[in-house]
């Protein structure tokens, strides 16, 4: 805040923004060779990215022949 004549009066210290961790999560997915995958891949990232507030994802497909 200033004075009348410019000078500092006093200044506010400014409180340090908290520090998010990042979210991060991990998800596999079947290959189904009968589905069509983006589908499904686009559903899983808007649930990990818009409504669970994920920053990084580690997304593996694998084939259904691996389990």
């Amino acid at each position: 805040m200033l004075d009348r004549d410019g000078s500092v009066l006093f200044t506010e210290e400014r409180k340090p923004r908290p520090v998010m961790p990042l979210k991060r999560g991990y998800a596999e997915l079947n290959h189904r060779p009968n589905e069509d995958q983006t589908s499904r891949i686009s559903q899983l990232l808007a649930l990990a990215f818009d409504q669970l507030g994920f920053r990084w994802l580690e997304l593996r497909v694998s084939d259904a022949s691996d389990e």
